[in-house]
């Protein structure tokens, strides 16, 4: 509304607004959504790159997956 300047009834195109996004769509060929790539950066910033169990932990990811698919 902001971009287009859209007026409609009550809505006014100067409130104050948010980016949306979908994070939970596929982008890897290994099944990983946005969400999980973000998270998994935020775990190494987090936990120190190459701790992958703690990685893993941060991310709650299950148990059985191997670390080697992160």
């Amino acid at each position: 509304c902001y971009f287009a300047h859209v007026h409609y009834k009550r809505h006014k195109p100067h409130h104050s607004y948010y980016p949306r996004a979908d994070f939970d769509f596929v982008i890897w060929d290994d099944g990983f959504t946005l969400h999980d790539d973000l998270t998994l950066i935020e775990g190494i910033e987090a936990c120190g790159f190459g701790s992958w169990e703690n990685i893993k932990s941060y991310m709650q990811r299950p148990q059985s997956e191997p670390v080697e698919y992160l």
